[in-house]
């Protein structure tokens, strides 16, 4: 009994192991160069035609513009239902400009449910509201990498990060087709307000993954 006992011990371990080993994002290379949270995102035109990846079979990738983005990880939430979730897993609400300013952050409570971010404060907003709308933002993220899926989960709250990608809108495939639409400004908020990136590579404590 201790024999077997000890057996399905050490395949736990080895399987625990090997999954720890498999979570691991591979780096592309070193990135020393400093991130700008402070700074505005780079949006600029693009010709990138209509695509697919084989990472998703029921979705097709409409280009709208190309983005980078540096900024503050506000919160994060894992997405499991519908269609939607298999393409987009992953929304992060992100801060730049004053909304990356940690002493500007104190006493923010965030939350994100349904595909929108929601916050507040403990006290009086420190900060006018239209600053806070225009300088931050619920994104939703297409990791265009099983690897780059990776680099997602790991990244915890309060880190700083480059997004590099296309914002997109995305044609979904099924029994009730429908195309979810990126915004292409950063001073909307509610319906159609979030950004929605496909990510070609993340820059995150002095590595760039793709």
């Amino acid at each position: 009994m201790k024999l077997i006992l000890a057996s399905f011990a050490a395949v736990i371990i080895l399987y625990l192991s090997v999954s720890f080993v498999l979570s691991i994002p591979t780096e592309t290379k070193e990135f020393y160069e400093r991130l700008q949270p402070r700074n505005q995102p780079i949006q600029t035109e693009t010709t990138e035609p209509e695509f697919r990846n084989e990472l998703y079979k029921k979705a097709s990738f409409i280009p709208q513009a190309n983005y980078t983005i540096d900024a503050l990880l506000l919160h994060k939430k894992k997405y499991y239902r519908g269609l939607e979730a298999k393409v987009i897993p992953w929304d992060y609400a992100l801060g730049w400009g004053i909304m990356s300013d940690p002493e500007s952050l104190k006493g923010l409570k965030i939350g994100q449910v349904m595909r929108f971010y929601r916050y507040s404060w403990k006290w009086d907003y420190p900060i006018p509201q239209t600053q806070i709308r225009d300088n931050s933002a619920n994104c939703h993220l297409i990791p265009a990498s099983k690897n780059l899926l990776k680099v997602i989960k790991k990244i915890k709250k309060g880190d700083t990060i480059r997004i590099n990608g296309f914002l997109v809108n995305v044609s979904l495939e099924g029994k009730r087709p429908w195309v979810w639409k990126t915004s292409m400004i950063r001073t909307d908020d509610g319906a159609g307000a979030c950004e929605t990136i496909y990510v070609k590579s993340i820059v995150w404590k002095e590595k760039l993954y793709e």
